[in-house]
């Protein structure tokens, strides 16, 4: 599950906006996209939790 959790969030920017506003430009504010936890869709969660495609999934 955390694997997957991972995988999906690196597929959207905002992982890549929090690494710039954090350790690249330093700046502290990252622009997200969406602007407020309030405007996060159950979708948008739920895309999350989706399955991978099989070559993708971790196997141990």
């Amino acid at each position: 599950m955390e694997f997957r959790l991972g995988s999906h969030f690196c597929d959207r920017l905002e992982f890549y906006e929090g690494v710039r506003a954090l350790l690249i430009d330093k700046d502290q504010k990252p622009n997200w996209n969406p602007k407020r936890l309030e405007d996060v869709s159950q979708e948008l969660v739920d895309q999350h939790f989706a399955p991978l495609r099989p070559e993708e999934e971790l196997k141990l």
